[in-house]
C-alpha cells in the first residue's frame, strides 16, 4: 500500500483506500472519527443510483441482511445515503477473499488442504443455515437466499476467521445484470440448475453453490468450467462432473460423498439445510482420517507470508477543507 495517502470525507466517515471497483459498486477502506475502528464502505455507482428500481431493491434487501448477526456472516453496520451516493457501511475483515487463495495455490499447480478446506465450508455453512432460517426484528423469517455464494465473497481473516460477505444484495446485482449484461459473467459458475431454468429460488441454492467452491478449492478443478457461457450452462443443467475422489487419487471419499450430496440437480435430494452439511463436514474433520493440520491461520500465513511480511496499514490524515483531490 503506497504511503502517504489523503484519506476523503465522505459524510461521518473518512475514505482511506479504494479496495476494489466493480460493476455494481465500488469498495473503500474506511474510519468514523474519532472511532478508530476500520471499516468497509460499499458506494454504489452512480449510474446505478440513477436505477429506482435498483435502488429500492438494493436497501430493501440489505435493510434484511442488516439483521443478521452471526460470526460467520459480514456484519452490515449502516446503510445510507450522501448526498446521490448510496452506500453500506460494513465489518472489515482483515485477510484475503477465497479467491485470492485458490489463485496462489494455482501458482504452484496445488489445491487447498482438505482438512483446511473442509473447515472453511463448514463455518460457511455455518452463516449460511442462520441466514437462512432467521427471524426479523417481528417474528417473521427472512427467507434469506444468498445467491451469489463463490469464493470472492468468501473472506478468511489472518487470524483464521472466516466469513460470507453480500448477503441479501446478489437479487440487486442480478437487476443489474439485466441492465448491463455481461458484468457478472463469471458467476455462472456457481448458479445451481435451478437458478438457470428461472424457478422459484430457495435455500437449497446456496447449497449447490457451496458444493461447487468446495468442489473446486478441493480439486483445484471448476466442476463446470466450459469454453463457453453456453456450455457452462448447459453442463450445470444435464452433465455431472466426476466425483473429486476420482479427480485426484487421494481424496477422502467421505468428503467426496458430501460435494457430490450438494450437487445434486434435483434438489429435494440435496441437503436440506446448510446446518447438514456443516455437521457431516465436521464429523469428517473429527474422523481422524486426515493426518494434516486443519489450522486455517497458519495455512493462510504459510500461503501470504507471517504478519510481519505483510504490508503495514497506513492511516492518512484527512484532507483540508476545500481540496476536492483524493488519492486512493
Amino acid at each position: 500500500m503506497s504511503s502517504p495517502q489523503t484519506a476523503t470525507p465522505f459524510g461521518k466517515y473518512l475514505l482511506i483506500k479504494r479496495l476494489a471497483l466493480g460493476g455494481m459498486a465500488e469498495l473503500f477502506l474506511a474510519h468514523k472519527p474519532p472511532s478508530p475502528e476500520l471499516v468497509v464502505i460499499k458506494r454504489i455507482l452512480p449510474y446505478l443510483s440513477e436505477e429506482p428500481e435498483f435502488v429500492q431493491m438494493f436497501l430493501d434487501e440489505a435493510r434484511i441482511a442488516a439483521q443478521l448477526h452471526h460470526p460467520n456472516v459480514v456484519q452490515v453496520h449502516e446503510l445510507g445515503k450522501e448526498g446521490d451516493n448510496i452506500f453500506i457501511c460494513m465489518e472489515y475483515v482483515e485477510g484475503v477473499d477465497l479467491r485470492r487463495v485458490l489463485l496462489e495455490e494455482a501458482k504452484y499447480g496445488a489445491s487447498m488442504p482438505y482438512g483446511v478446506a473442509a473447515k472453511i465450508c463448514a463455518y460457511i455453512a455455518a452463516g449460511l443455515d442462520h441466514a437462512h432460517f432467521s427471524r426479523g426484528v417481528d417474528g417473521r423469517p427472512l427467507e434469506l437466499i444468498h445467491r451469489d455464494v463463490s469464493p470472492q465473497n468468501v473472506m478468511i481473516s489472518y487470524d483464521g476467521r472466516v466469513k460470507l460477505v453480500d448477503f441479501g444484495i446478489a437479487k440487486a446485482g442480478a437487476f443489474m445484470e439485466r441492465s448491463k449484461p455481461g458484468v457478472i459473467k463469471g458467476k455462472f459458475l456457481y448458479l445451481s440448475p435451478e437458478q438457470i431454468m428461472q424457478e422459484r429460488l430457495d435455500h437449497r441454492a446456496d447449497i449447490y453453490a457451496l458444493g461447487v467452491m468446495l468442489y473446486e478449492i478441493t480439486t483445484g478443478k471448476q466442476p463446470f468450467h466450459r469454453a463457453t457461457t453456453e456450455g457452462i450452462l448447459y453442463a450445470i443443467r444435464y452433465e455431472e462432473p466426476p466425483p473429486p475422489h476420482l479427480v485426484r487419487p487421494d481424496y477422502p471419499e467421505e468428503l467426496s460423498r458430501i460435494v457430490m450430496r450438494c450437487l445434486l440437480k434435483d434438489r429435494t435430494l440435496r441437503y436440506q439445510r446448510a446446518s447438514a452439511v456443516r455437521a457431516d463436514l465436521e464429523a469428517f474433520l473429527a474422523s481422524g482420517v486426515l493426518k494434516q493440520s486443519q489450522d486455517i491461520s497458519q495455512y493462510i500465513a504459510r500461503l501470504l507470508g507471517e504478519a510481519d511480511e505483510r504490508t503495514v496499514l497506513h492511516i492518512p490524515p484527512a484532507k483540508r477543507a476545500g481540496r476536492h483531490e483524493a488519492t486512493l
